[in-house]
């Protein structure tokens, strides 16, 4: 499977304008030198649940965001993609020895795994012929509390499946890794996630700036 990258995404991350200069030639030059070292895996379940509030197992998560995702579905998809630890020893080394790649391999491997995140859903998509999936939500999205990353590893041992850790402050180990709630529904649902449902929104230079974060 290809990973791409987004160029006007790396660069709204960056907080730069989209138009074309001389730093979509660097973006495109660390593509290439962190292509090779990409060791992406997936995993995932699917999930009967009930709502208000949403439990899956004996895994409570209370949101109103999630109740209103998964109001028309009937199973969710957990899943977790990651990037893969070669490329966190190199992000470690840009730290050291070259700040300039450092913050543009952050923004660029955002939307890599990001891309990458997309792809695998697609994929997933064809395994439910006639059947709709709502915007993946993740944790610290939205009203979604970052820890219940907690729950979400245990419910699927992800250092176990494809060697991510969770850290005791909910940051993930390789850091280009995603976690993220997909419903399965009979029903087209309409978009639910966005700068309203940010938690970022009030302070957000983006959205100042009139423009999203969002593909």
């Amino acid at each position: 499977m290809d990973i791409n990258y987004d160029l006007n995404q790396v660069k709204r991350y960056l907080g730069m304008d989209e138009q074309p200069n001389e730093i979509d030639q660097d973006i495109e030059k660390l593509y290439q030198r962190l292509k090779p070292l990409l060791d992406p895996k997936y995993y995932y379940r699917v999930f009967k649940f009930s709502l208000n509030p949403l439990k899956i197992e004996n895994r409570i998560f209370k949101s109103k965001d999630m109740d209103k995702l998964l109001n028309t579905s009937d199973r969710v998809i957990i899943l977790a993609v990651t990037l893969g630890g070669k490329i966190e020893q190199e992000i470690r080394r840009f730290n050291v020895a070259n700040k300039f790649n450092s913050i543009v391999s952050d923004a660029l491997l955002s939307s890599m795994v990001e891309d990458y995140q997309e792809k695998i859903i697609d994929q997933l998509r064809g395994e439910y012929p006639g059947k709709y999936f709502t915007d993946a939500f993740a944790p610290g999205y939205g009203d979604l509390d970052i820890n219940f990353q907690r729950d979400i590893f245990d419910l699927l041992q992800l250092e176990k499946r494809i060697g991510v850790n969770l850290t005791p402050t909910m940051l993930m180990v390789p850091r280009k890794s995603i976690t993220c709630f997909i419903g399965i529904s009979d029903i087209a649902q309409g978009k639910v996630t966005g700068c309203d449902t940010c938690n970022m929104k009030e302070t957000c230079q983006l959205r100042k700036a009139g423009k999203s974060c969002a593909r």
